[in-house]
């Protein structure tokens, strides 16, 4: 047993019950359920995003305003059905790009794109107890050379999406991707 799966077991008598919710493209589905493979591989329960977990993780988008109040709104939700002992994760291209528009009191933890695909390791991590969210943010120049993982299955789907690239070389000033996938 790793040292991640320990602290999932001995946290309580039973595995942690751990809820994620996916927004916005392909790719972040697509490690959406990498991070749900990896988090099973370290002992969590995997349970729907609507009910009761100890922890919630949303795997956010930031192409539009609509998609950034759409992840605050799914940590809002966290919060109230989880209550004050859940841990409330936002993670993926939301925090990577606008962690400040991210920073709500809801939530514990802000995850960038590359941390996002170590969930269970950074799960482990002892928060520092502080009012204001956690951020755990590499700079995108950091995050442009991400591991792959494989996944034996990918959910309820009949086809898999195949990850090419992260964002792309044209570094337009106006697009939301190069900011938040390089």
């Amino acid at each position: 047993m790793n040292e991640v799966s320990e602290v999932v077991k001995s946290a309580s008598a039973k595995p942690l019950r751990l809820a994620l919710a996916n927004l916005g493209c392909k790719l972040n589905h697509a490690e959406g359920e990498a991070m749900k493979h990896l988090s099973a591989g370290a002992g969590f329960e995997l349970v729907p995003f609507g009910e009761e977990a100890d922890v919630y993780v949303v795997n956010s988008c930031t192409v539009t305003a609509e998609a950034d109040r759409e992840g605050r709104r799914l940590a809002r939700k966290a919060r109230r059905t989880g209550g004050p002992d859940a841990r409330v994760v936002i993670a993926g291209c939301s925090a990577q790009a606008n962690a400040e528009k991210m920073l709500i009191p809801e939530v514990d933890l802000l995850l960038g794109n590359r941390e996002k695909l170590k969930l269970p390791d950074e799960l482990a991590i002892p928060l520092l107890g502080d009012e204001k969210p956690e951020m755990r943010v590499s700079p995108i120049e950091e995050s442009l050379d991400i591991e792959s993982v494989v996944l034996p299955q990918f959910g309820s789907r009949t086809r898999a999406y195949l990850k090419v690239q992260d964002g792309c070389n044209f570094s337009c000033s106006f697009c939301a991707t190069t900011i938040a996938r390089g």
